[in-house]
């Protein structure tokens, strides 16, 4: 598998609960998932790489308002990987196993595992769930008061994921020194 210059981390700080996939081919290849413990925060899964012993994805955090403008074709997927300042990268076995768990910069990222300048969801490409998804994050961006409430936990959960995010790499970093 290719090198990547990151952190090795001992865990990801939340609890992945698969929604569904939105892209396949032969087996998953963009997922959605959520922290089951906080099901307002979510994560897409890209496949990225593989060797004879697992399969790499990087673990994006996103907000529904991120999911949203990318289903609605605002934003093509990369720049919504580009626009956040990491990610996780995470190797699974073939019983789905985690062998490593890192953290990197976005913009350190292989160009190969980023998403093309043209990665704009259609809904003919993308599975019947990313189909169904979409409807169900426009359905709650029209609730007015959802949307307060949303931002205000979105707010949070991203302050949270930065915090344990620095928390990881200056514990790594206390180790190594």
């Amino acid at each position: 598998m290719e090198l990547i210059q990151s952190v090795e981390i001992s865990k990801l700080g939340f609890v992945p609960q698969k929604l569904g996939d939105l892209l396949e081919h032969e087996g998953p290849l963009l997922s959605l998932y959520i922290d089951r413990d906080n099901p307002e925060n979510y994560f897409l899964y890209k496949w990225v790489d593989n060797d004879e012993k697992c399969n790499r994805w990087a673990i994006l955090p996103c907000t529904s308002k991120d999911l949203l403008a990318f289903f609605e074709g605002e934003k093509p997927l990369r720049e919504l990987f580009l626009n956040k300042p990491f990610c996780f990268v995470i190797d699974l076995d073939e019983h789905l196993q985690i062998q490593s768990i890192q953290i990197i910069a976005t913009e350190a990222l292989p160009e190969e595992f980023l998403p093309s300048e043209k990665s704009f969801f259609k809904e003919g490409a993308f599975s019947v769930f990313a189909a169904s998804y979409h409807n169900i994050l426009k359905q709650k961006a029209n609730d007015p008061m959802g949307n307060v409430l949303k931002e205000l936990s979105e707010l949070k959960a991203s302050q949270a994921e930065t915090t344990r995010a620095l928390y990881d790499l200056i514990k790594q970093r206390e180790v190594t020194h």
